[in-house]
């Protein structure tokens, strides 16, 4: 059977030994790197800290260049670029990666993002702002298991594990060709190991035909269960009518690269006055 490398997985090829030796990359030692410590803590088979080099202007050139359909892959291709081990980063954890995006680049540009938001009730438009990095972060639960056996309902066993950067890029590329598959099938689809090696839309046609709603949503409550990281999640009292409404976050291009007008202010108050003490 001949494989199509864009429709299986990388979990479900047989892995090849491969006649050279990968070239390590090289990385300029000049560039100054920080470390960031993942909320995953090594449960996922790669490092728990992770390190990372500033954004530079040549960064903010490819994130200008992201339009609604491609924003995504090119946050994904500024970030990957970001890391000191950037071979790993096909492999993270989607919570992990959020993680690393809010951390990144609360720690390059500000910790504070502000935002309009609008009351449910009244819909009165309230300007808030948030410390990013005061956001509650959950650590992935040390019950994890990697890979996580399931029993399906006919006491045959999967194997379960939790979405990455990679099956997020994958499902997004099939969906674009199979439009009767949703991105989210797509994705846990990806996350199951059935124990065969299966060029993706046989596997898909595989789980329909042999996964059952109960198990696949006990697969669904999987992924929510161990769900960790960033709650983006903040609540607002609205100013005109005292209604507490719940908000995500936003993180759009305009987070990624944002205009630090107020931070100029105070940096350029704080000068006034260390200038006023210093006469």
């Amino acid at each position: 059977m001949f494989e199509d490398d864009q429709n299986v997985t990388d979990d479900d090829k047989v892995k090849k030994p491969s006649p050279t030796k990968k070239k390590t990359k090289e990385k300029d030692l000049s560039i100054k790197y920080y470390s960031a410590k993942l909320p995953s803590n090594g449960l996922l088979g790669y490092p728990e800290e992770i390190e990372y080099r500033d954004i530079l202007v040549r960064d903010e050139k490819i994130l200008s260049s992201a339009t609604a359909n491609t924003f995504q892959s090119v946050i994904n291709k500024v970030l990957k670029s970001l890391l000191k081990d950037d071979d790993i980063f096909d492999d993270l954890s989607l919570h992990d990666r959020d993680y690393l995006l809010l951390w990144v680049w609360a720690n390059n540009y500000t910790t504070i993002k502000e935002f309009d938001v609008t009351c449910h009730a009244c819909s009165n438009v309230d300007h808030i702002s948030v410390d990013v990095t005061k956001v509650d972060i959950a650590e992935l639960s040390d019950e994890y298991e990697n890979p996580f056996e399931y029993v399906l309902n006919d006491g045959d066993s999967v194997y379960l594990r939790l979405l990455t950067v990679k099956d997020e890029q994958i499902a997004e590329d099939f969906t674009k060709k199979n439009k009767d598959y949703s991105l989210e099938s797509v994705m846990l689809a990806l996350s199951i190991d059935i124990g065969k090696v299966l060029m993706l839309p046989q596997k898909m046609k595989w789980i329909e035909d042999n996964i059952n709603g109960h198990d696949m949503g006990m697969i669904r409550g999987f992924q929510e269960y161990f769900n960790y990281g960033i709650d983006d999640k903040t609540k607002n009292v609205c100013e005109s009518c005292g209604e507490v409404t719940t908000h995500s976050i936003p993180f759009s291009l305009e987070f990624f690269m944002p205009t630090l007008r107020n931070d100029f202010a105070k940096m350029l108050r704080t000068n006034k006055r260390s200038k006023h003490k210093s006469n």
